[in-house]
């Protein structure tokens, strides 16, 4: 299937389970919701045991008898004894309840899953919020922070584009729908900007180290350089290792440092494991760090 045909399936499946949604009683909608958010909560603080009783499609609510709910636990004595949050299971599980041949559960697993998806899309920020609370670097890459603050509001930004994430996961077709994907624009921007301006800050603070280091004569006879950047797949800061004086007995000397990332700059072309604009930003970082000390080595 292509992934025109794939996304257009996945739109009518939305559609579908909003319009079933729609069509239930109000004491429904909003027990669902409840169940939804708190299972929302669940899956966002990753907890060790879950239980939920949610009112079935068709049915009566409140339940005239047991078997009139849908039940969704996870999770025990034993996760929180492995420190084994229950997220994946909890997802698994209600994926499992959609495909049940039972039309009322696989209904009511659909719509709670439709609830859930949306209460975690709805806690995550507004435009303007982003704009007002998250920006540690101006449009010129200018620190407004300080260097801690800023590493934490990438994290929190990153938090924020895994929770985006947990919400398709919990529900696929939620991808296909406005809210989704106004979400992912404004938190990709904003994590996109202020998450390469860190790598760089980063970056700029590894040459000036490796240089002071050369000067002071602090670099011996190894070195290896950690050269950082924002994963655009994962949204983490991840560091790329450039050996440029393995252990042993040749000393050190900057000219080593040019051809190390000559060399890196080759190998991060052909990393199929980043998105092209990850592998991008990596190369730019180990040309920056070589261009500095050619002119290093220029100057002397």
């Amino acid at each position: 299937m292509s992934a025109a045909a794939r996304f257009e399936d996945q739109r009518k499946d939305l559609e579908r389970v909003q319009t079933l949604y729609a069509a239930q009683p109000a004491a429904f909608q909003r027990a669902i919701d409840a169940g939804g958010a708190a299972l929302a909560a669940a899956l966002r603080d990753g907890v060790y045991r879950f239980a939920l009783a949610a009112p079935l499609v068709g049915g009566e609510w409140p339940a005239s008898r047991d078997g009139a709910l849908l039940r969704l636990e996870a999770g025990g004595w034993w996760s929180r004894l492995r420190k084994s949050p229950r997220r994946d299971a909890l997802i698994e599980r209600l994926a499992s309840l959609s495909a049940s041949p039972d039309a009322a559960t696989a209904s009511t697993a659909d719509v709670l899953r439709l609830s859930t998806g949306n209460a975690l899309i709805r806690g995550l920020p507004a435009r303007d919020q982003l704009e007002r609370e998250c920006v540690a670097f101006d449009g010129r890459g200018r620190l407004l922070l300080s260097e801690a603050d800023a590493a934490g509001l990438v994290a929190r930004l990153g938090q924020w584009m895994e929770r985006l994430r947990l919400a398709e996961r919990v529900f696929p077709p939620l991808a296909t729908g406005d809210a989704f994907n106004a979400a992912a624009e404004r938190l990709t921007q904003a994590i996109t900007q202020q998450g390469r301006s860190l790598a760089r800050l980063y970056n700029d603070q590894l040459i000036e180290e490796v240089r002071t280091g050369w000067k002071s004569g602090q670099i011996a006879r190894s070195l290896t350089l950690l050269v950082p950047y924002l994963d655009e797949a994962s949204y983490l800061i991840a560091r790329f290792p450039v050996v440029v004086v393995p252990t042993g007995r040749i000393p050190f000397r900057p000219e080593f440092v040019v051809s190390a990332c000559r060399i890196a700059e080759r190998q991060a072309r052909n990393l199929g494991s980043l998105t092209q604009a990850t592998r991008w930003q990596l190369i730019t970082h180990l040309d920056q760090i070589a261009q500095a000390f050619e002119q290093q080595n220029e100057a002397h």
